[in-house]
Parts: C-alpha cells; structure tokens; sequence
C-alpha cells in the first residue's frame, strides 16, 4: 500500500514553496566551505522574508520560527548584520504574540550586535521603545525614541546600505511607525496622529504600510473625536497580519465612542470578516 505523503502546509504558504524548493536544490549542489558559506547567507536572507511574510499572513508562531532559524544561519555565516535582521524579525513576531517582555528584550539583544551607523540601530531602538510603551514605561519609551531620532538623522547623508531593507526611506517609515504605535499605546493621542501622517507620506508607495498608518491616523482621530475624518482607513480593501492588531484597536475605540454611527457598525462587520477568514486560513 503506498505510504502517506507529509502533511501539507496551509494554503496561503504554497507561495513559500518554489522558493524552499530552490533552496534545497542549493543546499545538495553545496559542496566546498565557500559555497556552504555563501549558502547560509541566502539561507539566512530567505527565512527573514518567510518570516516576513509568514506574519503577514497572521501565522506569529511561523513567524518566529522563520526568525530563529535566521538567526541561526547568519550566525553560520558569521554575518552579524543578518543576525540583526533575524533578531528584528523575531522581535516583531513575539510583540504581535502578546509578548511585550521578550519582544523588549530581543530588540535590547539585537541593538547590542549591530553598529550605531546602521539602519538597523534606529529600528531597533524604535523598537525597544514600542516593548516599553506597551508596558507603560512612558520615561524609558521617549528616551529611546529621541536616540532612534538622533541615530536617524545622523543616517540621512549616508548611501543607501546594501541590507534587506535598510533604504533611508524604510528606516524612515520605520520609526515614525513605531513612534506613532508607542503614542497610542501610552493615550497620547495628538503625537500619535502626527507620526501617523509623517509615516503616511514616507509609506504611499507600499499599500500595506499605508493601511498601517491610516489605521494609527483613524484610532488617534477617533480618540481625538474627530472619526469622520477617520474614514479613508475604514475603507482598507485588505489587512495584513501586522495589520489586524490595529484593526482591532480602532473597532474597539469606534464602537466605545460611535457606537451609533452606520461607518461604525460597517467596519464591525468587516473587520470581524477579516478575522474569521484570517483564523480559517
């Protein structure tokens, strides 16, 4: 009788397949030190995009697997900026996890490995501030936030860094992000709508960035009690895994505050949509 083939990943990861297919290929054909070498820097490279987009997916756990194992290639390479890339990655995956500690802590590790010249320094910085903000630690949320703003300036003159996404432009939209999510966190409403909107115009060319910071803009608004002028984020055709904690953020505040109004009870429904297909798939 034929034996049972190996479980199948869900649906939504078959896109990860040509590309785990290839490596693999990579991984028989590699045969020298050089190549092996050469080999764990792609490895390292390929599981920080699959944990990428494995939390895009709203897959955390696949995420963080994805980053761990990133973490172990480049240090296989000996390559301390991918690891940095990894440890960014797996910080990412355990705060959308509900693990505000860890996700500190490793942004914390991560700072300790990379340059202060590197793009890397401001992300996780911004980083490490939104773990504090998360735990209400106001003080040590705005003293790294005002580093990763003096390690960003000081990055603006520099060359584009030849990094995964290292460009002036995502360092940029990085920490006016997090900045806007460490404002929302601690109720500071005003200060999160201005970074919402810096990292709006940084973000027009990515519509999942966008959707992000329209989500920031419409929960600091509806606080601000303005959520007509929330609107533009209720009309978000798709929400990535990143997305949804957002989503869900602002579905409270409007249902809290505008229980009444129709564009309330309308993005309810859709964002509760959105959840289940994300739970199913």
């Amino acid at each position: 009788a034929p034996q049972p083939g190996p479980p199948q990943p869900p649906a939504r990861f078959c896109c990860t397949r040509p590309v785990v297919d290839v490596t693999r290929r990579h991984d028989r054909a590699a045969s020298s030190l050089g190549s092996a070498g050469e080999l764990y820097v792609y490895a390292a490279r390929l599981s920080y995009l699959l944990s990428d987009l494995a939390l895009d997916l709203n897959s955390r756990l696949t995420s963080e697997a994805y980053a761990i194992d990133g973490q172990h290639h480049a240090l296989e390479a000996g390559h301390t900026e991918l690891y940095g890339w990894a440890t960014d990655a797996l910080a990412c995956a355990q705060f959308y996890s509900g693990r505000a500690n860890d996700s500190l802590e490793t942004a914390l590790r991560g700072l300790r490995m990379v340059s202060d010249r590197h793009p890397l320094s401001v992300r996780l910085r911004a980083k490490a501030a939104r773990g504090h903000a998360n735990l209400a630690k106001r003080d040590d949320a705005a003293d790294l936030l005002a580093e990763a703003r003096r390690h960003c300036d000081q990055l603006v003159d520099q060359p584009t860094q030849t990094s995964i996404t290292g460009s002036p432009e995502y360092t940029a939209y990085a920490l006016s992000s997090y900045a806007a999510s460490c404002h929302l966190k601690l109720g500071e409403w005003g200060e999160a709508a201005d970074d919402a909107r810096v990292t709006l115009g940084v973000a027009a060319d990515s519509p999942g960035r966008a959707d992000q910071a329209r989500l920031d803009l419409a929960i600091a608004l509806t606080n601000l009690g303005s959520p007509d002028e929330a609107l533009p984020a209720l009309n978000s055709q798709r929400w990535l895994g990143g997305t949804m904690p957002r989503a869900r953020e602002l579905d409270a505040a409007l249902m809290s505050r505008y229980p009444e109004q129709a564009s309330t009870q309308e993005f309810h429904d859709r964002y509760h949509q959105f959840r289940t297909s994300a739970i199913e798939n």
